[in-house]
């Protein structure tokens, strides 16, 4: 009879538990077409999205570490709308930068800033949880973000879902009153530290046309070691190091040489320097063509952007063509770079070490990096994991660097310019040394 029980042990099945069995496959396949067509599209959409919000979290971490570091104090608010989160004082000019929290749909938020005085931006939108800010001392000692108060470590909580979350941290610079860059500018050369201290060998000179900052180093209390005989009063050849703008050590560092050597003497700063390009990302390599070879056209080696898996630049057909032409584009390397003699040349290009050493020597250099988009600005990236050594000697010839050159865990960044001058954009890096008898500017650019 139909639903009657069956006797334990019995064989077969009955009707109903056909009909179950049938429901059953039928809604497994539904969970499985469901998965295999809407998996994929979420996997490629949510790859998107994190590449765009680790470069808003980039570029605005940047942006809110240099108007913290450039600040003296929090001051009364001077804009309107939203919530206000704080008002930054230069501490060397009248200007003001403001934060706020401002309303941007049905439960969104954005993050905007202003130059007092002048029109806001945007910073970070599309936020369904309005942005926090948090103040604190050297010690990690909260305390109330208020105007009239000098907080020495400042913080905005950054949501706009839980897969999408970060911080800007910014602490502000304490200074001797040397003072002479602008207040809201990106250091020109950041030393994050490391095992060794930035050391100037030989009879080098450094020019850091800015601001030059110093963590101390993981051991020892030397953050800066120049070396040789000291300098000539009036005679700027003569000092191993010149800052045109502040030049400061992480308290507790110590310079070895600097009140003979060095044009200004170092003043502090308490909290360590992040990382500024900490949310830098590494290039997509998905799309990317794989290179064997630069070939030669009218007497050129003409490099197109792609992977190269060989030491970079290839010279594969001999021929002893040493001249080198990077087109624009992004170049990944996995077996490091090396150039002796001969030259290269391009603009827009990033040249992203993944893995292996750079080492450039006696070679006419005029590199130039992207000027939009995600690595704006940026020349060099050597890998995070990549702690080969990256060096660039000029060996009197033609070396300009346009742009920065990132190298946060090489154990040795060595920059010379031989018998004549290497000029580079920005140096941020741990393990820093310049060599030679040459000059080394940093100017910026």
């Amino acid at each position: 009879m139909l639903g009657s029980r069956r006797p334990r042990g019995a064989a077969g099945i009955t009707l109903i538990e056909v009909l179950i069995g049938i429901v059953i496959v039928g809604l497994i396949a539904v969970a499985i077409s469901a998965i295999s067509l809407t998996a994929v599209i979420t996997i490629k959409d949510d790859s998107q999205e994190r590449q765009q919000e680790a470069t808003t979290a980039q570029w605005s971490s940047l942006t809110f570490a240099r108007d913290v570091q450039g600040a003296s104090s929090l001051v009364s608010a001077c804009g309107s709308g939203g919530t206000h989160l704080l008002t930054l004082q230069a501490s060397d000019s009248a200007e003001k930068v403001e934060y706020r929290s401002v309303p941007t749909g049905a439960g969104t938020f954005g993050l905007t800033r202003t130059v007092c005085g002048s029109s806001g931006r945007t910073v970070v939108g599309d936020l369904h949880i309005a942005p926090t800010v948090t103040c604190a001392q050297a010690d990690g000692t909260a305390v109330a973000c208020a105007p009239g108060t000098a907080p020495r470590r400042i913080t905005l909580a950054i949501s706009r879902t839980s897969a999408f979350a970060f911080e800007l941290d910014g602490a502000r610079r304490l200074t001797d009153g040397n003072s002479t860059a602008p207040p809201l500018e990106v250091p020109t050369f950041v030393s994050l530290g490391g095992d060794t201290p930035f050391e100037a060998g030989g009879t080098s000179q450094l020019q850091v046309v800015g601001n030059a900052l110093i963590n101390r180093p993981t051991s020892g209390a030397a953050a800066v070691r120049l070396s040789g005989g000291p300098a000539s009063p009036g005679n700027p050849a003569s000092y191993r190091l010149r800052v045109s703008g502040d030049f400061e050590l992480q308290t507790g560092a110590t310079c070895d040489g600097c009140p003979t050597r060095s044009d200004k003497q170092p003043g502090t700063y308490q909290t360590r320097l992040l990382d500024p390009l900490r949310f830098l990302p590494v290039p997509d390599q998905s799309t990317m063509s794989t290179r064997t070879n630069c070939p030669v056209q009218s007497g050129v080696r003409i490099c197109e952007p792609g992977i190269y898996p060989t030491e970079f630049p290839p010279a594969v057909g001999g021929g002893g063509v040493k001249d080198f032409k990077l087109l624009p584009g992004i170049y990944v390397l996995q077996a490091g770079m090396k150039v002796t003699n001969g030259s290269v040349v391009g603009s827009d290009v990033l040249i992203y070490n993944e893995t292996g050493n750079v080492k450039v020597t006696g070679a006419d250099i005029d590199l130039r990096p992207p000027s939009t988009g995600t690595y704006s600005g940026i020349l060099f990236f050597q890998a995070r994991s990549n702690s080969q050594v990256f060096e660039i000697v000029g060996n009197a010839q033609l070396a300009s660097l346009t742009g920065t050159i990132y190298a946060p865990s090489s154990t040795n960044v060595v920059l010379g310019g031989g018998g004549g001058e290497l000029r580079v954009g920005r140096v941020i890096g741990q393990n820093l040394e310049t060599s030679g008898g040459g000059t080394v500017i940093v100017d910026g650019s």
